[in-house]
């Protein structure tokens, strides 16, 4: 006998093959090409030799991606780890931090301390103590783990005011070791030249998204208008190294914040918030991390009108903006790095105040600038809460 189907069940049934026939392209394509973000940049040097991984700063979560990344980078024969946040004239010091006996922590801090005299962040010394472990761990005759510096040594102890930073002369003295370049970061580019493609090595590049741009040419921002400037800066660090090796480098974006469209001061999710909605949702969030290519996939179409990226791009979309993508969680659900207890040392006090012109007419102590580092960190958390509205 033939049996009727309730009306209720009907609609039910028609209404889920619709959603499954209408499924996002991009869950789609992840539950059929998923890769950890692991798995994605190790599958990535199979044919490129210099990848450069792009963070926002600050972010606990994109920080601790590149650690993570240190046993696998060198499991499968990838030695060298470039970064932003070492200078390279203490590329030396580092790697004797990084093969010694015993893990010298105040080294480490002092290293840090000579990039940037406030990088004072346990998450950034975590990726020294991850290549120290590493190295410790191999056989005597392996190849070791190394790490070098692609940050010039910086003195701004020549600058005594506002006005200072408009002279040549005075800017060729704080910039010594880069200001004859040509290019804008051509002692950075000629640091990756050095120290992996003249000894045809591969490394992964870890650095702020601006310096790590190899086909996209980033805007310039005009500050007062809060508008393009109508040019490009075309001589970031990934776009000299691209002009030495062509396709063989390329550059993965971590998820994070874009500076918004008309507003200077203002941060919005990527892509027009789109990744940062669906992976809000219950039912997609198996699918996270992953890592994922921009050019011939759904991803790579998705837009950026609410960022000031899009300036200058007819149709910007993210293929425009990285090759690769790598998403860990939403960003409400980040963190900030960690701020290292009594990371400015009494010691160091006069000479960052040499470095800092507006500080030197104030007795400050240690324990100011310690303070002054966790109050940055405060005002970059609540930035990434603010995003969440």
């Amino acid at each position: 006998m033939k049996r009727k189907i309730p009306f209720l069940a009907l609609l039910l049934a028609l209404f889920s093959c619709q959603i499954e026939s209408n499924q996002d392209p991009l869950i789609q394509y992840l539950e059929s090409n998923h890769s950890s973000p692991n798995e994605y940049v190790i599958k990535k040097f199979q044919d490129h030799d210099v990848i450069f991984m792009g963070e926002n700063h600050y972010i606990k979560e994109q920080v601790d991606l590149i650690k993570d990344l240190i046993p696998d980078l060198h499991q499968n024969g990838i030695y060298y780890l470039g970064t932003e946040f070492l200078n390279y004239e203490d590329t030396e010091l580092a790697n004797q931090l990084i093969t010694a006996e015993t893990f010298d922590e105040e080294l480490a801090k002092q290293i840090s301390f000579n990039s940037l005299w406030h990088w004072g962040y346990e998450e950034y010394i975590d990726i020294y103590r991850e290549a120290w472990k590493l190295n410790n761990s191999l056989a005597e005759d392996a190849a070791k783990f190394q790490i070098f510096g692609i940050q010039e040594y910086m003195d701004f102890s020549y600058v005594n005011s506002e006005e200072d930073f408009n002279n040549p002369e005075i800017m060729a003295k704080v910039f010594a070791q880069s200001y004859d370049y040509d290019e804008e970061e051509g002692f950075s580019a000629n640091a990756v030249k050095e120290q992996v493609l003249d000894r045809n090595e591969k490394a992964l590049i870890h650095c702020g998204i601006h310096h790590g741009f190899t086909s996209y040419f980033q805007p310039i921002y005009d500050q007062e208008s809060n508008d393009f400037a109508g040019n490009y800066v075309k001589e970031r660090m990934g776009n000299l190294v691209k002009n030495m090796i062509g396709e063989r480098t390329m550059t993965i974006f971590i998820h994070g914040p874009w500076y918004a469209r008309n507003d200077n001061a203002k941060q919005v999710p990527p892509v027009d918030g789109v990744l940062d909605s669906l992976f809000a949702l219950e039912a997609n969030q198996g699918l996270m991390p992953f890592g994922v290519d921009t050019k011939m996939t759904a991803f790579g179409e998705l837009t950026g009108e609410s960022s000031r990226y899009q300036y200058g791009y007819e149709d910007f979309t993210l293929k425009d903006f990285c090759d690769g993508y790598i998403f860990l969680e939403p960003i409400k659900d980040y963190e900030t790095v960690t701020p290292i207890s009594n990371f400015i040392r009494a010691d160091q006090v006069d000479f960052v105040k040499a470095q800092e012109f507006e500080y030197r007419e104030y007795d400050l102590t240690a324990e100011n600038l310690n303070d002054s580092i966790r109050i940055w960190l405060e005002k970059e958390s609540l930035r990434l809460k603010e995003m969440e509205d």
